[in-house]
C-alpha cells in the first residue's frame, strides 16, 4: 500500500470509530463490496472457493472487522456461517496484500467512501 493510501485508510477507519459515529451494517458492507467486485450477495456468503468469490469475501470481513463492533464468531455468522478462524485469517491475508499489493491497497481505499455514502444513505432515508 503506498504511504498515501495508508494514511487515507487509517483517516477513514479512525473517522468510522469515533465515539457516536455511526457505523455501518455488516449487510450494507456485504452489498457494497459485491457491487464494487461485480458479484451477487449470497456469492460473497456462499462456500464457493474461488478466487473471485474468495477475494471479496475476505475483503468484505475485513472491513467488517474494521468498521464495526461485531465479534468474531458473529462476522464470521454473518459470511455462512464460517468460523471466526476463517475471519482472522480473512483480515491478516487483506492486511498483508494491501501492503504487497497496489491493486488491493486502491480496493481498500475505494470501498470506504462507498460504505461511508451507504451509512449515510441510511441515515438520511431514516430523518425522512
Amino acid at each position: 500500500m503506498t504511504p498515501l493510501a495508508e494514511e487515507f485508510l487509517s483517516e477513514v477507519i479512525a473517522a468510522d470509530a469515533a465515539v457516536g459515529a455511526p457505523r455501518p451494517r455488516i449487510a450494507e458492507i456485504q452489498a457494497v463490496v459485491a457491487a464494487y467486485y461485480e458479484i451477487t450477495v449470497l456469492d460473497l456468503i456462499s462456500e464457493r472457493r474461488a478466487v473471485t468469490f474468495a477475494r471479496p469475501r475476505q475483503v468484505a470481513m475485513y472491513l467488517a472487522k474494521r468498521l464495526t463492533v461485531h465479534s468474531l464468531p458473529r462476522i464470521g455468522q454473518l459470511f455462512g456461517n464460517r468460523d471466526h478462524s476463517t475471519v482472522i485469517h480473512a483480515v491478516r491475508r487483506i492486511e498483508a496484500l494491501a501492503l504487497a499489493d497496489a491493486d488491493m491497497a486502491h480496493d481498500l481505499v475505494a470501498l470506504a467512501p462507498l460504505v461511508a455514502a451507504t451509512v449515510e444513505l441510511r441515515l438520511a432515508e431514516a430523518v425522512h
